[in-house]
C-alpha cells in the first residue's frame, strides 16, 4: 500500500511511534508527504480568540500550564525524522495550492494519512482510491470534537474510544475503519486518560491500513442518531467543574465507596 502523509513540522512522541510502525511494515510504503509550514498562532492570540467565544479562561490556564509546567517535550523535527526514508516531502504553507496537489498526485498514493493537519476538504478527500485516514481520540458515538479525553472525564464515562476513520466532508462523521476502547477509572484525571489513550493506540493506524488492503470497502458509517454530540473547548467554569468531579470520585474511592473503582483502568479493549 502506497501512503502519502500530511504532517506538522514537529512530530510528537505518539506520532513518531505511529510513523515508525508504517516505516517498518513490509506491506506499506510511505511514498511522500506534505509538511505544513503555516504560521502557528501564539498563545496570546489563542487566548484572545477564545475570549471572544467565552472560553478564554480555559485557554489561559492551559497556556500557563505549558509555560510553568514540567511537561516533557519529546517532539522531533519531521524532516529529520523522515530523512532516512526514500519518501519525498514538500514543505508547504498552503496545502490547497496547485503545487501541493500536483505533488501529491505525482506520488500516486493508495491512501492519504492525515496527522494533526487541520480540516481536509476536496480535492484531498478523493485524492487516492482509499481516501484520507485520520485518528480521532474519542468515541464517535459519544464525543466528537475536542479536547481529547476532557469531556469523557467531565461526564464521568467509564471509557473513551479511539478511532481511525476515513474522512468525509462532515466533521468526525467518516467511516470507522478501526477502533478500540480505553477504560477510565473513577480516580483518573484528565491527564491520566489523555496519556493512556495515546499510549495504547499507536498501532491503530497500521491496523486500519492492513484492513483496507484486504477489503477496500471496509468501514462502518454511523447514522446521525448514532453519532455523539460535537464538543469544543470548555470554558473556565466547565474546567473547574471537571476537576471538582474528579476530586469527588477520588474521595469516594478513598472512602471505599467502590471496591473495584479503578479495576477498569487496567485493561484495554479493541
Amino acid at each position: 500500500m502506497r501512503v502519502f502523509l500530511l504532517v506538522n513540522p514537529s512530530l510528537s512522541g505518539f506520532r513518531q511511534k505511529v510513523f515508525g510502525h508504517l516505516l517498518s511494515s513490509d506491506g506499506i510504503e510511505i511514498v511522500g508527504g506534505l509538511i505544513d509550514t503555516r504560521p502557528r498562532a501564539s498563545g496570546w492570540k489563542k487566548i484572545k480568540r477564545e475570549l471572544k467565544r467565552g472560553r478564554g479562561g480555559f485557554v489561559f490556564v492551559q497556556v500557563l500550564g505549558k509555560l510553568f509546567g514540567r511537561s516533557r517535550d519529546d517532539s522531533v523535527d519531521a524532516a529529520t525524522f523522515f530523512a532516512g526514508s526514500s519518501a519525498r516531502f514538500l514543505a508547504c504553507d498552503d496545502f490547497r495550492s496547485e503545487e501541493a496537489i500536483s505533488f501529491a498526485r505525482e506520488c500516486r498514493p493508495d491512501v492519504v494519512f492525515r496527522s494533526a493537519f487541520g480540516i481536509i476538504r476536496e480535492p484531498w478527500l478523493s485524492m487516492s482510491p482509499l481516501g484520507v485516514l485520520s485518528y480521532h481520540h474519542g468515541d464517535l458515538r459519544e464525543v466528537r470534537g475536542q479536547p481529547v479525553g476532557f469531556w469523557e472525564v467531565y461526564r464521568g464515562l467509564s471509557e473513551m474510544g479511539v478511532t481511525v476513520q476515513r474522512l468525509n466532508e462532515r466533521l468526525d462523521a467518516g467511516a470507522i475503519i478501526r477502533e478500540m476502547s480505553v477504560p477510565i477509572g473513577l480516580g483518573d484525571s484528565w491527564s491520566t486518560v489523555y496519556e493512556r489513550a495515546y499510549a495504547v493506540s499507536d498501532r491503530l493506524a497500521i491496523e486500519a491500513m492492513t484492513l483496507l488492503s484486504d477489503d477496500s470497502q471496509a468501514g462502518v458509517y454511523l447514522s446521525d442518531d448514532d453519532m455523539g454530540k460535537v464538543y469544543t473547548t470548555p470554558n473556565l467554569r466547565q474546567w473547574l467543574t471537571m476537576h471538582l468531579r474528579v476530586l469527588g470520585r477520588r474521595i469516594k474511592v478513598w472512602m471505599g465507596g467502590s471496591r473495584d473503582a479503578n479495576e477498569r483502568a487496567r485493561g484495554v479493549h479493541s
